[in-house]
């Protein structure tokens, strides 16, 4: 059989996304192979989204282990 899908992060159990849907930050995300499987602090990602809504992206591509769900795949990946 083949893979159903290339290894993106959105069908992946690792990919942490702390984001609500209709958030400018909704496909972004946290590795759990890379952060140990936790979340930064609610106020922190707070944050991070107004920072976002008023379109200041300089946070969130400052902020370490965030980011977009991609499809480069990557040794970590583990299907849904």
């Amino acid at each position: 059989m083949h893979e159903p899908f290339l290894p993106h992060c959105s069908y992946c159990t690792r990919f942490l996304r702390p984001f609500a849907i209709g958030s400018p930050l909704e496909e972004w995300g946290f590795c759990s192979a890379q952060n140990g499987g936790t979340l930064p602090p609610a106020d922190m990602l707070e944050r991070l989204e107004v920072a976002a809504r008023a379109g200041d992206f300089a946070p969130v591509l400052g902020f370490p282990g965030l980011f977009p769900e991609g499809d480069d795949g990557c040794e970590a990946f583990s299907p849904l």
